[in-house]
């Protein structure tokens, strides 16, 4: 079994990838620059393409049996994930493993939820069987903050003190690979969240008790927020653990 998998050099694919890997099905990436390919294991086939291009795309999914689709936060997600998943009907895929968010249906005005509600809405429309996976805020977010935490010691992500879900990002990469190469997964959709929830202060707390000085967290200081990120630790900039 052959899966094809978007956005395989990122943060979330790229642990997919792993973890398909292991269980023993065969990889393809769809990359859009051939220097990108370096980062992948040696065993992955390389496909060049961009979700944008039905021509590479379809060349893409050729040989393939099953799609991990994960679209980037993007004005056009929605058109690349409808692209994708046309293609997919017309050739045949066997599944389509689509990464959504947690409570899409709840925050409509946001406008990524509001493209993945849509697409999750076209998955059920489209005849193709698939899987939905809907993680909560990514755990590893808090690796971009290295330089604000070990250096002024300021906690800026804007989590709010209610509490949100989250997920990490090898637990989602392991629902994926589960859904993608074992049976009984298709028409389902899966909340990915942990147990408990997270707070700006709680994270702060955390924080300080495991780098053993204070912790700000100035999260609710949206001007300090984007002082603190264009400074000192570029929050945009996510990446995952080892």
């Amino acid at each position: 079994m052959k899966v094809l998998v978007t956005g395989a050099t990122g943060n979330v694919g790229s642990v997919v990838v792993r973890e398909l890997l292991k269980r023993g099905a065969e990889v393809r990436a769809l990359i859009r620059k051939p220097d990108a390919a370096h980062k992948l294991p040696a065993s992955v086939e390389v496909a060049i393409g961009d979700l944008l291009d039905p021509v590479s795309l379809e060349a893409a999914m050729k040989g393939v049996d099953k799609l991990f689709l994960l679209n980037a936060i993007v004005a056009d997600e929605l058109t690349q994930a409808l692209i994708a998943y046309g293609i997919a009907k017309r050739i045949g895929l066997k599944h389509v493993t689509y990464l959504s968010v947690f409570k899409v249906q709840e925050f409509r005005d946001v406008p990524h939820f509001a493209s993945k509600l849509a697409v999750e809405s076209a998955l059920r429309e489209f005849g193709v069987p698939y899987t939905i996976l809907r993680p909560g805020y990514y755990m590893q977010n808090d690796i971009g903050l290295k330089d604000a935490l070990t250096g002024p010691g300021l906690y800026p992500m804007p989590l709010g003190t209610a509490g949100i879900a989250a997920a990490d990002m090898r637990d989602i990469a392991e629902a994926a690979a589960i859904s993608l190469t074992e049976e009984g997964h298709e028409e389902q959709t899966y909340d990915i969240v942990a147990p408990s929830l997270i707070s700006g202060p709680g994270n702060a707390a955390l924080w300080s008790k495991l780098l053993g000085k204070e912790i700000k967290y100035t999260g609710h200081d949206f001007d300090q927020s984007e002082r603190t990120c264009a400074h000192e630790c570029r929050v945009g900039v996510l990446t995952i653990s080892a």
